[in-house]
């Protein structure tokens, strides 16, 4: 079985090197690359959207598809005892996956079959391997490692906390006139990003986490956390691919017609930045403090009181200034 599933899985990264290979070849060579239908994929990847930390979504395959070659390298020539460093390196890049299938799906609204299956080849990687990996040794891997990667995502949470914070405070002092510029809206998004990957990483530890914690309390609070953690992801996405786009827009225009648009954009800014900060800040506190803290009902109620209370708040920020002359 372990054969079959090393093999299903050399084989689908072997398609998917190729077609990375193609969308690479035409995004460097700046050459056109048409989908199936006809239409042309450039106009996605030659979008800003398709970068992370600016660099193209194709070469960050290329470094996921070496990590698997040098994991399938390794397990054909000595054996494979690092089945639990496997499940977390395919989940990782499952998530990152679904993340460009969104931004080009829901933020771009621009469909190109190649960088939709070269996205695909991830995720039906983590779906062979949840099918056909051995899962008494998946798990014995993890709960040997079980206090380091506590201690991991425990770090990484806290570091997401700390960088929310900055982003918070910085985003309000960006919107100290109630406009974001390019190079603002460029920052932030970098501030975003920072806060994706480490949202990402805590989702694939933390996934193995509950996997093996088999105290039935434990798992109830780590599968609220979980939660969390979705909630914080999707305001990530939100920010980067809906608002900060728009608040550039918005801003680079003075039309009168607009004011209604802008006050609204500018309310859900707000209220999603304050969401992700408590979000985060209940992320780091949930893995700092011990597990027995809270009950699982106290924590989900104190979350929502505070979510509530964060994003009434931030709706109660002074009128928009549009209008006025300066």
């Amino acid at each position: 079985m372990e054969s079959l599933l090393l093999t299903s899985i050399l084989v689908f990264s072997l398609a998917g090197i190729i077609v990375t290979f193609m969308v690479t070849s035409a995004r460097s060579s700046k050459s056109d690359l048409y989908s199936a239908l006809g239409a042309s994929c450039n106009s996605f990847i030659d979008h800003s959207l398709f970068r992370f930390f600016r660099v193209p979504y194709d070469l960050w395959g290329g470094i996921y598809y070496i990590f698997i070659l040098v994991f399938l390298a390794g397990a054909w020539i000595s054996g494979f005892p690092f089945w639990g460093l496997l499940f977390f390196t395919l989940l990782l890049g499952a998530l990152f996956s679904l993340y460009s299938i969104l931004i080009q799906m829901i933020a771009l609204r621009n469909i190109c079959e190649w960088t939709l299956v070269a996205a695909f080849v991830p995720i039906a990687n983590l779906g062979l391997f949840l099918v056909f990996s051995p899962t008494p040794e998946v798990a014995e891997w993890i709960s040997g490692w079980y206090e380091e990667i506590f201690l991991l995502v425990t770090v990484l949470s806290v570091a997401g906390a700390v960088l929310a914070v900055f982003s918070f405070f910085t985003f309000l002092s960006f919107m100290n006139d109630l406009r974001i510029s390019a190079w603002e809206a460029r920052i932030l998004s970098y501030l975003s990003e920072g806060l994706t990957l480490f949202v990402a990483a805590v989702l694939s530890f933390g996934a193995g986490i509950l996997w093996v914690n088999g105290v039935f309390e434990e798992m109830q609070i780590l599968s609220l956390v979980f939660g969390i953690a979705l909630v914080a992801a999707v305001c990530e996405f939100t920010k980067t691919s809906r608002i900060r786009p728009a608040l550039v827009l918005l801003s680079l225009k003075e039309n009168d017609n607009k004011k209604e648009e802008r006050e609204l954009l500018k309310r859900l800014s707000f209220g999603v930045e304050g969401i992700s900060l408590i979000s985060w800040i209940f992320l780091a506190f949930f893995f700092v403090l011990p597990m027995g803290t809270f009950t699982v009902s106290q924590a989900a109620g104190m979350y929502v009181l505070l979510v509530t209370i964060a994003f009434l708040f931030s709706q109660l920020i002074k009128q928009d200034p549009y209008g006025t002359k300066r």
